[in-house]
């Protein structure tokens, strides 16, 4: 098993140390499987999207005002449903 290093501030460090008989690895094992989960779901996204988007011709200036129009649109929607 690979060996992580963490550095614990030392407010966290007084407060749990060991003295409350907890198991550090076993504390940061879920939430750092959970991020492990979500920065490869965030990469296979990126991947499939520049897999999508490689031969398009939509400049970035051209995809910001397309968003900037779409922010508009729904922004107008909700407001007239607010009224």
């Amino acid at each position: 098993m690979a060996e992580i290093k963490v550095q614990v501030p030392r407010d966290l460090e007084i407060n749990l140390g060991n003295k409350l008989g907890v198991d550090l690895s076993k504390l940061l094992e879920k939430p750092l499987r959970e991020e492990i989960r979500k920065i490869n779901e965030r990469r296979i996204v990126l991947m499939a999207l520049n897999k999508i988007f490689e031969n398009s011709k939509l400049t970035d200036k051209d995809a910001i005002e397309l968003g900037n129009k779409l922010k508009k649109e729904i922004y107008e929607k909700h407001n007239k449903q607010i009224k």
